[in-house]
């Protein structure tokens, strides 16, 4: 379960770039170009809104799960819907490079199998909470990655590559 959770504690980004050749109209390229992507703002208040009431069939929403295990599919939901004590706070970050990297491989998991997600994340979903009595305190974290699809940002799960351990 440890490789699982590395899977779905890293991000990566994905620089890109739009190019165009040729001379078009200014209503071509208008009509040609894509869509904005979707608002990290309301993601973040739409995550938040669903994790403060609890309400698991939207948080459900952002998940991507075609093609997940059920098995995987509920264990990321048990992760998710562990109890949050104190001050909460939601962000969206950028993953490290390293993050990155570890997005891109297919890792091998307790079953035996290989998985890998099936789009590349852009984002880290970073969901933190903690506590202070007196002098002690307790933080948790956790992180999950978050991808563009179909215009709105997702939490991709990770599929089976096919490919069995050695």
């Amino acid at each position: 379960m440890k490789y699982l959770i590395l899977a779905l504690a890293c991000s990566t980004a994905i620089p890109f770039a739009l190019s165009g050749c040729g001379k078009t109209s200014i209503a071509a390229e208008t009509a040609a170009a894509p869509a904005a992507g979707p608002d990290p703002a309301a993601f973040l208040a739409a995550y938040r809104k669903a994790l403060d009431a609890r309400d698991t069939a939207a948080l459900d929403t952002f998940l991507l799960t075609e093609g997940t295990p059920a098995e995987v599919v509920d264990f990321v939901k048990m992760m998710r819907d562990a109890p949050l004590e104190g001050k909460v706070s939601v962000e969206l970050k950028t993953p490290t490079p390293e993050q990155a990297a570890q997005f891109n491989q297919a890792m091998e998991m307790p079953d035996g199998k290989y998985y890998k997600l099936p789009i590349t994340p852009s984002h880290q979903l970073v969901i933190s909470s903690g506590t202070k009595e007196g002098e002690s305190s307790s933080t948790s974290s956790s992180s999950f990655p978050v991808a563009q699809k179909d215009g709105k940002f997702v939490i991709p799960l990770p599929v089976p590559t096919g490919q069995a351990a050695q």
